[in-house]
C-alpha cells in the first residue's frame, strides 16, 4: 500500500471515527454550512453515519450483502 493512499485512508477513517470532518451536521453547527443536508444526495441530516451507512454517493465503497 502506498503512503499516499494510506495517509488519505487514516484521514477520512479519524474524520468518521471523531465525527468532526466534512459532514454538513457538524460543520452547521459553527455556521459554516447554511444546511446540514448532505451535498450529494440532500439527505439531512449529513453526518458520519449518513455518509458509511445510507448515502448513496457511497454505495460503491459497501460490501454487498452474501446471498444464502
Amino acid at each position: 500500500m502506498c503512503k499516499q493512499f494510506r495517509q488519505f485512508s487514516l484521514h477520512h477513517l479519524s474524520q468518521v471515527l471523531t465525527r468532526n470532518g466534512c459532514f454538513s451536521e457538524y460543520l452547521n453547527r459553527f455556521g459554516k454550512t447554511e444546511s446540514d443536508c448532505c451535498a450529494l444526495c440532500w439527505a439531512a441530516p449529513d453526518g458520519a453515519e449518513h455518509a458509511v451507512f445510507q448515502c448513496d454517493a457511497f454505495h460503491q465503497w459497501r460490501p454487498k450483502p452474501a446471498s444464502t
